[in-house]
């Protein structure tokens, strides 16, 4: 559970960090952080590391791996904008490059941070590196991530689903909230490509071949995919 918790707030730091920058971080970035996250705890047991050092780590590497660059004193000060509720101690960021003002409001809030003080500053940023070494040796420097959106596209165009725009955009969703489990340690993407059509599928009604069965080609089995399937709607049960 408290794995999951980070997850979610990972998504919430990249998000933050792209409206920080010039131009947005493509939400490869996000995606690659979440199962970096996933992958460490998968091989690392929880009660020897911070979640929180490890989860901003994992944001800093992904904007590494992505080829985004970030700071890490950016990755601090947008964990403190999340962790303070409070607006007294927040203040609004103004961006000298592109004179654009962020400022929080009654309804949103982008780009505010708080003012860390040096030392904190100085603790976290040393916390992130070592949690990023922590990462790189026990992954063992295997920090590529292939992502199952593209496939997703490809396999929705070759059975002739492609121009269903509600049923891609469904299943392009449920690929961005499976990187919350632990689907991505354990199965290929393609296999998770699969999932997410089939799961779109299933509801909206679409008929897909079973002569032969489609997921084969794409080097699928029917068991793989109703497992993944199950995480997906147990994800959606709980945050509801």
């Amino acid at each position: 559970m408290l794995l999951r918790t980070w997850a979610t707030l990972l998504s919430l730091s990249s998000l933050s960090l792209s409206s920080l920058s010039l131009r947005r971080s493509p939400q490869t970035a996000l995606a690659t952080a979440q199962i970096l996250l996933v992958r460490f705890f998968a091989v690392a047991p929880s009660s020897e590391f911070a979640v929180a050092d490890i989860a901003l780590a994992c944001v800093l590497l992904a904007c590494k791996v992505e080829e985004v660059g970030r700071r890490v004193a950016d990755v601090v000060n947008v964990y403190f904008a999340l962790k303070v509720p409070c607006r007294l101690f927040r203040r609004t960021l103004i961006c000298q490059s592109c004179s654009q003002l962020y400022e929080a409001s009654d309804h949103k809030e982008t780009a505010v941070f708080v003012d860390v003080p040096y030392e904190t500053m100085n603790e976290y940023k040393d916390a992130i590196i070592k949690g990023e070494i922590h990462i790189l040796a026990r992954l063992g420097f295997n920090v590529h991530v292939q992502h199952p959106h593209g496939f997703m596209v490809n396999y929705l165009k070759s059975l002739g689903l492609a121009s269903d725009k509600e049923l891609a955009q469904f299943c392009w969703n449920c690929l961005n909230d499976v990187v919350r489990t632990e689907v991505v340690v354990y199965y290929q993407p393609n296999v998770i490509a699969c999932a997410a059509i089939y799961y779109g599928a299933c509801k909206f009604g679409v008929i897909l071949p079973v002569s032969p069965p489609w997921w084969e080609l794409f080097d699928a089995s029917l068991v793989d995919i109703e497992i993944i399937c199950e995480h997906l709607a147990a994800l959606y049960a709980r945050d509801v």
